[in-house]
């Protein structure tokens, strides 16, 4: 990655031929300079994140079974449809939640 930097004098007191502050300098990517300590700080928020996200579709599990187990179930309702959709997050989430245990915690991380 390249920066390039310009400036030129400007105002009443300007010289006939402008200022060259014309800099030109090479920056290397972020991620080839990243600690090996950033990709495990990463790794853990993704792995946080995905657990928060598992809990969340887990309790409204637990709020629907609940909720059954009071009032009973009927099919024909926005409720049977809410609770489908839940069952379906929280199966999705599990499947996120263990792919990236696979790919953070598993493999060897260089410390």
């Amino acid at each position: 990655m390249t920066l390039h930097f310009e400036a030129n004098e400007r105002g009443a007191n300007r010289p006939d031929k402008p200022a060259d502050m014309t800099r030109i300098s090479r920056k290397e990517p972020l991620q080839k300079k990243s600690h090996p300590v950033r990709k495990l700080t990463d790794a853990s928020e993704e792995l946080t994140n995905a657990f928060v996200i598992l809990q969340h579709n887990h309790r409204r599990l637990q709020e629907a079974y609940e909720t059954i187990e009071n009032e009973g179930f009927d099919q024909d309702t926005d409720f049977h449809l809410r609770v489908r959709a839940d069952i379906h997050n929280y199966t999705a989430s599990a499947y996120s939640f263990e792919e990236i245990v696979r790919k953070n915690v598993e493999p060897p991380h260089p410390i």
